[in-house]
This record gives C-alpha cells, sequence and structure tokens, in this order.
C-alpha cells in the first residue's frame, strides 16, 4: 500500500468498494468485472442497497441520500465508483 502526502494509507476506491462487497455481502469481488452487474443480474438484492449505501459512507467518510442514487448508479464496480467520486465533490 502506497502513503499519501500525509502518510496515510492511500487504497484506492476500487479496492475499497470490492473490500466492502466481498466483507459485507461475501461475492467474489476480486474476480469481478468493473462492468459486471451487482443488482441487475441477482448478485444482490434491492434490500443489499441500503447495507451498501451504509457501508460506502462509513469508508468514504460522505453522506448518501437515497435520492441521490439509483439502483442503476451502484450497480457496477466502475458505476459505484464514479457515484463516490460524484458525491465526495
Amino acid at each position: 500500500m502506497s502513503k499519501g502526502p500525509e502518510g496515510e494509507n492511500c487504497v484506492t476506491h476500487e479496492a475499497k468498494i470490492r473490500h466492502i462487497l466481498k466483507a459485507e455481502f461475501g461475492l467474489d469481488a476480486e474476480n469481478l468485472a468493473t462492468d459486471a452487474p451487482i443488482f441487475s443480474s441477482g448478485l444482490l438484492d434491492s434490500l443489499s442497497s441500503m447495507k451498501l449505501l451504509v457501508a460506502l459512507e462509513a469508508a468514504f467518510g460522505i453522506k448518501i441520500s437515497p435520492l441521490d442514487v439509483s439502483l442503476e448508479d451502484v450497480d457496477t464496480i466502475a458505476q459505484i465508483d464514479a457515484s463516490v467520486a460524484r458525491l465526495k465533490g
């Protein structure tokens, strides 16, 4: 892991997202393509979306209102990454 400007550990958004998917939902996130559908394929159900949003808030220090994102915004790792970047500002 590389160190950031103040010496903190730098982990990519994608790596954090993959960790959440594995730790919280038991998905084989290391082998999941960044554009592989998570919700629309049935890997996770819509009830899991709230748990995912809470985990993303904790991991990235952001607030996510369910009105800020739809399932389409978090259906793939790439879409989750883009949504996190957008919400971080």
